[in-house]
């Protein structure tokens, strides 16, 4: 609650800065002012110490207070305030992202068990650790890291490699940062990740978009490229290609990193969630093929744990650590020590693979799900792609639909759908819908594929 002397300490300077009382003006006497609001001498002398030490007020021996002379040339408005945006109606009216994909289940996380964990790492961290740690990270977890990127992705590195970010979108900001003070081209596959374009358009790449198709990025099309692939850069999702999904060809991934070793070129892979594979186990990255010489592995918690950890991470070649280091250091020093401390318990306590043997499962549910759903309600609009990993499914049109028209109706229903020519660069020749399954459950699902079939067939 808030004290009395601040409450009469905040009107009195409103009404200083609104001009009731002006500069030079004297205020009324503490005895007057305690009278009239009814509270002790002792509570209006505080509010007047309190203007006095922010500088609003001063008080002349004998004389009473003064205002000081500061608002002369000043125009104190009061902010407008939306009264909509303050009480949360606005949100309501937020279009929904329905099918967005990439978002777990946060309801199906193991909180308690996260919780008891933060709660454990509390007690057990040293006082020296509340300290500003490490910029490449908590060793534990950099360790767990770099264990699991070894098992499961087949990742070559030590945990000396893993630097600990405030998520995947910290780890291509930086990458950009870095690799690009000496860099000006970029490669890029059409259709991409939108903030990875952004951020390299913003950091002021000559950016090459380079097709993609069911190979993955068409690397035989760098050839016409020659004469700036050298020390240049590649941004690439080679296990499972944002949007569309498709995994890069093998001959496909020997040829970008013959001529990665041939230019001395640096790849960005960017593996953003290929943990959950349906069949069989998940596909060995590229870093693993290349042996990690020239390419920077970057990964996220989001979602395995959940978004507002903000624990994201790139694997390093050893060349350049100092320089991420040091650009780190101007950036964020360091992401929370608990939330690290925690997350490495949840991998080392097991709770991690437990967590992603159910979700496999229930996702693999989901996938197929949402796929029967649209092949019994939109057989006639939309040809659904074969998803055999990731956490959304991409659905072509099967007739020539106005983008922009469907968008508005979608928007009508509070719904914003998500397209392929959306993440496009060039002219989208095979247009469609990104479909997020993984954060539904099929009853959800259901009702939003009917939803869907108002907006394609109206």
């Amino acid at each position: 609650m808030e004290a009395k002397y601040y409450r009469i300490y905040k009107n009195l300077k409103k009404a200083i800065l609104d001009g009731s009382y002006a500069s030079g003006s004297r205020l009324p006497s503490s005895r007057l002012l305690a009278a009239e609001l009814k509270v002790s001498r002792t509570t209006i002398l505080e509010a007047f110490a309190h203007l006095e030490d922010e500088g609003f007020i001063e008080g002349k021996h004998g004389s009473g207070v003064y205002v000081k002379n500061i608002t002369n040339n000043l125009n104190f408005k009061k902010a407008k305030i939306n009264k909509t945006a303050e009480s949360g109606k606005d949100l309501k009216k937020e279009k929904k992202h329905i099918f967005q994909p990439g978002l777990p289940d946060l309801k199906l996380f193991p909180f308690e068990i996260f919780a008891r964990l933060t709660s454990r790492s509390y007690r057990q961290l040293d006082f020296s650790d509340y300290n500003y740690e490490e910029s490449m990270g908590h060793k534990p977890l950099r360790e767990s890291i770099s264990a699991y990127l070894t098992l499961k992705r087949g990742v070559m590195c030590q945990a000396s490699q893993v630097m600990v970010l405030n998520g995947s979108q910290e780890a291509i900001y930086l990458s950009a940062q870095v690799l690009m003070d000496h860099r000006s081209s970029v490669f890029i596959e059409d259709p991409s990740y939108t903030t990875a374009h952004r951020v390299f358009n913003h950091r002021g790449a000559k950016l090459y978009h380079i097709t993609v198709d069911d190979e993955g990025m068409q690397t035989g099309k760098l050839n016409k490229y020659t004469p700036v692939l050298q020390n240049s850069l590649v941004y690439i999702t080679p296990t499972h290609q944002f949007p569309l999904g498709y995994t890069m060809s093998i001959e496909r991934r020997v040829y970008l990193l013959e001529l990665a070793q041939k230019f001395q070129m640096t790849i960005i892979e960017d593996d953003y969630d290929s943990d959950f594979r349906y069949n069989g186990e998940p596909l060995s990255s590229l870093q693993g093929l290349g042996g990690g010489e020239n390419i920077i592995y970057i990964g996220s918690l989001s979602k395995i744990f959940f978004p507002a950890l903000r624990i994201g991470y790139c694997v390093l070649p050893e060349k350049y650590i100092p320089l991420f280091l040091n650009h780190r250091k101007l950036i964020s020093r360091q992401p929370s020590l608990v939330n690290q401390a925690a997350a490495a318990q949840f991998f080392q306590k097991g709770f991690l693979y437990r967590h992603l043997k159910r979700m496999h499962k229930i996702y693999k549910t989901r996938r197929d799900c949402l796929t029967d759903l649209l092949k019994n309600y939109l057989s006639e609009c939309l040809l659904v792609e074969y998803c055999d990993s990731g956490m959304h499914l991409v659905a072509y049109f099967k007739i020539k639909f106005n983008v922009e028209e469907i968008r508005k109706r979608g928007n009508e229903k509070n719904i914003a759908l998500i397209f392929i020519s959306d993440y496009m660069h060039a002219s989208c020749k095979r247009d469609g819908l990104v479909l997020g399954f993984s954060h539904m459950d099929c009853i959800e699902m259901k009702s939003m594929v009917f939803n869907l079939a108002e907006i394609l067939k109206k």
